[in-house]
């Protein structure tokens, strides 16, 4: 079980991708919880985020709170469809980001 806070420090996800390729390395992860909540995380990172968790092999529960950021439409569309490969057991929390209701 990983649970790890990098709420409230300004992040603008430029490393994600790579975060989530070290993730995904960890063989026995079963329970991954993260908190990128209240940082300038824009949608541009997130697919090579969520592809290094879905590495994953054993995980059965991913949570992610990217609430109050700046992802757009596109976002999160494609963080979506990356959690959708990732696991079976997703949560996603996106509350208070640009996205348009379309």
């Amino acid at each position: 079980i990983v649970e790890l806070n990098f709420g409230f420090n300004k992040i603008k996800g430029g490393h994600l991708g790579q975060f989530g390729e070290r993730i995904g390395r960890c063989a026995q992860l079963t329970i991954v919880e993260l908190n990128f909540g209240d940082n300038k995380i824009a949608g541009e990172h997130l697919v090579p985020f969520v592809q290094g968790i879905g590495r994953c092999a054993r995980l059965t529960s991913l949570k992610l709170n990217f609430m109050n950021n700046a992802i757009q439409d596109h976002g999160v569309i494609a963080l979506a469809w990356g959690l959708s490969l990732a696991t079976p057991a997703a949560v996603l929390y996106v509350k208070g980001n640009p996205i348009r209701a379309n």
